[in-house]
């Protein structure tokens, strides 16, 4: 991690930061397992989002830095169940879920940036935190949701992770303030435990599989981006056509 941080401070150059853009990115996900992170843990693995920022030291340069943000589902079990709390019996919604949150820092190289068609790849290493959750619904016209708290079993767990993507950002409009991005990543994940395939006992107790192995992923994405510095230069000629 350490080396990934000298690369942003020495790949970026320190001048022109009057100039420099801030792009924000928000993307649907759906991760595949790979190797035997597929094989151990969840089949289902679920939706999820992604939200990347990147600061751009002057326009049309190729290199960004940036910070990735993500969470996306790994599993769940979901029943109703007649349940006996503090003395009164009443029918619960329980479910659990298994899930993954990620952070990340991120280096792009974009030779045709501000342009309509930009195709660009990117490094990433960061962190997953794999993590589960378990609620209790109380089935009745006034719902309560009363969410269990973390055992032992549900403590999240950390795994470093490195790779790279290639994604392409489509601008849409006559000047390049936003549009859209299809990008896929490969993502090599360190070894941790992590809970897998929970279900229910009669007691309403969540039970999960506790498995452990590498956790690489191949992580296909589409969603939106915005240009903030040219989206402000857009608002501020509205304004000043409107003030005419």
């Amino acid at each position: 991690m350490k080396n990934l941080l000298l690369l942003l401070a020495f790949a970026l150059p320190l001048t022109s930061w009057s100039q420099a853009t801030v792009f924000g990115h928000a993307t649907f996900q759906l991760p595949v397992a790979l190797g035997e992170f597929r094989e151990t843990g969840d089949p289902d693995l679920g939706a999820g989002a992604r939200f990347n920022f990147y600061l751009q030291p002057s326009p049309g340069f190729p290199l960004q830095a940036g910070i990735d943000f993500g969470i996306f589902g790994r599993g769940r079990a979901v029943e109703t169940l007649r349940l006996n709390v503090a003395g009164f019996e009443d029918d619960y919604k329980v479910r659990a879920n298994n899930g993954v949150g990620n952070f990340g820092f991120l280096l792009k190289l974009e030779p045709l940036s501000g342009k309509r068609f930009s195709p660009y790849i990117e490094g990433e290493a960061g962190y997953n935190v794999f993590y589960s959750t378990v609620y209790f619904q109380k089935k009745n016209r006034n719902s309560d949701n009363i969410p269990v708290g973390k055992t032992e079993e549900t403590k999240g767990r950390w795994a470093p992770f490195f790779g790279g993507s290639a994604g392409v950002k489509i601008a849409l409009g006559k000047k390049p303030v936003g549009g859209i991005e299809l990008k896929c990543a490969w993502l090599k994940g360190g070894k941790t435990s992590y809970n897998a395939k929970p279900y229910f006992t009669d007691e309403g107790e969540a039970i999960f599989e506790r498995r452990r192995s590498n956790t690489d992923l191949l992580v296909p994405q589409i969603g939106v981006w915005v240009n903030f510095r040219e989206a402000e230069k857009a608002d501020s000629e509205k304004i000043k056509n409107k003030s005419k």
